[in-house]
């Protein structure tokens, strides 16, 4: 029987079992969950500097290299190599959001609609399903991020507004509940992914009525919550489309990011830091570019690249591909009078840069590597990702199905949320060759 999950407080430690990296004995790690509190006193400037000026390499352990097809090579392909996923039964899934890969080779996916994570096995079988929808322990409302702390899983509900804690056998170890964003004084801690060592990483609370173009921190937190410092720096504001409806209605339809050049962001798979990117660096000659850094746990940065690239400006036909993206069924229609007339108001409110961004999604790899998406809806042709090792040297690119939805990387394989031809949900392993 799983014994009683601990509900912690900001100052309790949890002991999780590791393994020391050079025998078979378990040690204990001592990790935190980020506290639900706030600083008590402001934060002080230096905290939330810009980090163009770290340069200090960090030494830190990543997963060794692996064999692959990727080195030594420019130009590579992801080919289909195995299904998770069935057609009925527990099984099935229904939106895929977020995905964890093993050491063994199994997968564990967020399944947001249910929402719950399922466990499948190397060879795709089903093993079994990990919480589900509701309000009590080890239940999810709305499933905001998933990861790996040594041998443990983390979730993040911002439903609930709780992070639980797992073990290997889907039991409860931990949860903590955090403040709800009705609360005056919302904590930086309300979106935090964990990192190993007690820290996470978390934007702030947005404002109820944040700017357009408003900017906010992405903050390393140490274990109470309380900011060390900031990684990188956000837009944030809605990316949704507010179209004026005949009759003086106001309609908001997703897809106004297309061509938007935002910073991005992901967190190793297992705790060991993040990634960001800055996109939108001034013009030298024909050139533009953007950064890259990989900074760890500890707050120190393992690399920062600037990759130069020549822009390719938006051409009708780009536009065209993304109104018909956003304008997929029929939701709208009737709202409008004519599909003509919903055509008209989203080019007219559809933003539209010089330029096509330069990176749409990023992935960082378990294995340390970093993967950029550099094609986003405007392309009718299969995706371009753009491969950088854990040294921050390109090494790759990466020819991936237009309509996978990549959600876990290596250097030897992708896992991606896809739909077949019936609309079948699925998630797909790609070799990389």
């Amino acid at each position: 029987m799983a014994s009683t999950p601990r509900t912690l407080n900001a100052d309790d430690a949890l002991d999780v079992p590791s393994m020391h990296p050079r025998t078979s004995t378990p040690a204990r790690a001592s990790l935190r969950l980020p506290g639900a509190q706030p600083p008590s006193k402001p934060v002080p400037s230096a905290y939330l500097r810009p980090r163009a000026a770290w340069r200090t390499l960090l030494a830190l352990v990543l997963a060794g290299p692996l064999a692959s097809p990727v080195a030594g090579q420019s130009s590579l392909r992801a080919v289909p190599d195995q299904r998770f996923g069935t057609l009925d039964g527990a099984g099935t899934l229904s939106y895929v959001t977020d995905a964890l890969v093993l050491a063994d080779g199994s997968i564990v996916v967020a399944d947001a609609r249910e929402p719950s994570l399922k466990l499948f096995d190397e060879k795709g079988g089903f093993v079994r399903a990990i919480g589900a929808a509701g309000d009590g322990s080890g239940t999810f409302q709305r499933i905001s991020g998933i990861g790996l702390l040594v041998d443990s899983i983390w979730v993040a509900d911002m439903g609930a507004f709780r992070q639980t804690l797992f073990d290997a056998d889907g039991d409860v170890l931990a949860e903590r509940r955090i403040a709800s964003r009705s609360a005056p004084d919302r904590p930086h801690a309300q979106l935090a992914l964990l990192l190993e060592g007690g820290r996470a990483i978390a934007p702030p609370a947005l404002p109820d009525r944040p700017a357009a173009d408003a900017t906010l921190p992405l903050l390393l937190l140490d274990y109470t919550g309380t900011p060390l410092d900031t990684v990188a720096w956000l837009r944030v504001g809605t990316t949704s489309l507010r179209l004026d409806a005949p009759g003086g209605d106001t309609i908001s339809i997703s897809g106004g990011e297309a061509f938007r050049s935002d910073p991005l962001w992901a967190v190793h798979p297992a705790g060991r830091g993040v990634v960001s990117l800055v996109q939108g660096l001034p013009l030298v000659g024909d050139s533009a570019g953007f950064v890259v850094e990989w900074t760890g746990a500890g707050g120190e940065s393992r690399y920062r690249r600037t990759i130069r690239y020549m822009p390719a400006r938006v051409a009708p036909e780009h536009v065209d591909a993304v109104v018909a993206h956003i304008m997929r069924g029929d939701r709208w229609v009737d709202r409008f009078g004519s599909r003509d007339a919903l055509e008209a108001a989203i080019r007219e409110k559809l933003g539209v840069p010089e330029f096509l961004p330069a990176v749409t999604d990023l992935v960082a790899g378990r294995d340390g590597t970093v993967w950029l998406k550099r094609t986003g809806r405007w392309s009718t042709s299969d995706a371009r990702w753009t491969v950088i090792d854990a040294d921050g040297a390109t090494i790759a690119d990466v020819t991936v199905p237009r309509d996978a939805e990549v959600l876990a990387a290596q250097r030897d394989a992708l896992w991606a949320f896809v739909i077949d031809d019936a609309g079948v949900p699925y998630v797909v392993r790609y070799r990389i060759e």
